[in-house]
């Protein structure tokens, strides 16, 4: 059984207008064995990310989706690089879209300005809403 005392963790802060630094010490902590707990929170303005190291090394991470590409072989769109959590084999499942709602298996990710998630299986429906849920980091097939 883990307890506080086998976790340690870091709040890191930062803003939106400097999203670039904020990113950059967040690798940092990643680098010193922390990772990610949740999501980064923010009110608009400021950022936060809390890191644990001691603990499980996966947690769920869920991603707004941002654009959609229909059809076999379809795309989920995401911000931000978050390749590192979409190997291929990965199965991660989208929820509360209009028509997309299920498990999917990753053919591929991209990052350019944000992360394309490519996937094996149909996605039918084109309207860019709802999430990506999976765990981080990706834990494969």
């Amino acid at each position: 059984m883990t307890t506080t005392t086998d976790i340690e963790y870091k709040v890191v802060v930062g803003t939106v207008a400097a999203t670039a630094a904020f990113n950059t010490a967040v690798n940092a902590q990643v680098a010193l064995g922390y990772a990610p707990l949740v999501e980064p929170t923010t009110d608009g303005t400021n950022l936060w990310q809390v890191m644990v190291k001691g603990a499980a090394g996966s947690f769920i991470s869920t991603y707004a989706i941002t654009a959609v590409v229909t059809g076999v072989g379809g795309v989920f769109t995401v911000a931000g690089d978050v390749t590192q959590n979409f190997n291929p084999g990965y199965k991660f499942t989208v929820s509360g879209s209009t028509g997309n709602d299920g498990v999917y298996t990753v053919a591929s990710s991209l990052f350019t300005a944000s992360t394309a998630i490519t996937v094996v299986e149909n996605v039918p429906n084109g309207t860019v809403d709802g999430i990506v849920i999976g765990d981080s980091p990706s834990v494969g097939p």
